[in-house]
């Protein structure tokens, strides 16, 4: 389980115009390189409406591939991507993700999620990904960069605490498997004014260090919103927000 990034490939049909398509992924670790485009059965799918000029994205995907090719690192695509106008397509922010079931098959499922999915028969996501694996990447992620300000621990479910000065503060939602406390919890942020805890967790002075407000933004990058929760696969859900794996 290696952590990874990805970029999704955008295709302006007006490069005046903020609407576009996506077309491709990037995928990319420390150790390999991968990309999938779309082909010639999805170039002539979107080309059916009238708006898409089926010549200008056949030319833009050709190139695209043609870049793509010729880099093998995040570092390389970086430099070729410095050179390029972007006339008519861009490569969008680098996201992180948890590559669980090997970068190929993560690049396949990003690409089924970002592009395929509109064009394709439908399909139920694998559930290759283990519920106790994603809880174990998410410890692993508050005790590497956060050891000293947030503690995540198994009881009879899964918690977060805040820790200032060494005081432990646990979270308002109690165990984030149990769906009373969740609505319970949620029921209470939104009667708290200007709320300034980190998600469900909260100090009697309502306030955050800037530790966790900095896990906190490093959250909010990558969408994950626990707030949202109502049931068990939408806890499970979010968890896998945060690792990118979603």
């Amino acid at each position: 389980m290696e952590l990874a990034k990805y970029k999704v490939i955008h295709w302006y049909m007006d490069k005046l115009s903020l609407e576009f398509l996506n077309i491709g992924v990037v995928a990319f670790s420390d150790t390999a390189f991968k990309f999938e485009l779309i082909g010639d059965d999805l170039i002539k799918k979107m080309s059916s409406a009238s708006f898409i000029n089926k010549k200008i994205l056949t030319y833009t995907v050709n190139y695209i591939n043609s870049l793509l090719s010729r880099v093998s690192s995040e570092k390389e695509l970086e430099q070729a991507l410095s050179k390029e106008y972007f006339d008519n397509f861009r490569f969008g922010q680098t996201q992180l993700f948890r590559a669980f079931d090997g970068l190929d098959t993560e690049l396949n499922e990003l690409f089924y999620r970002y592009v395929y999915y509109k064009f394709g028969a439908k399909r139920d996501k694998p559930q290759s990904v283990n519920k106790e694996h994603i809880k174990e990447a998410v410890r692993e992620l508050a005790d590497r960069d956060f050891r000293n300000s947030i503690k995540v621990k198994k009881r009879d479910g899964f918690d977060f605490s805040l820790i200032i000065k060494d005081k432990e503060y646990p979270s308002i939602l109690g165990s984030i498997e149990n769906k009373e406390d969740i609505s319970r919890a949620f029921s209470r942020q939104l009667e708290i004014p200007n709320f300034s805890g980190i998600y469900g967790i909260t100090t009697p002075e309502l306030r955050i260090t800037n530790k966790t407000a900095m896990f906190k933004d490093a959250l909010l990058k990558v969408g994950y919103d626990p707030i949202q929760f109502a049931n068990e696969n939408q806890i499970y859900d979010s968890l896998e927000k945060l690792l990118g794996v979603a």
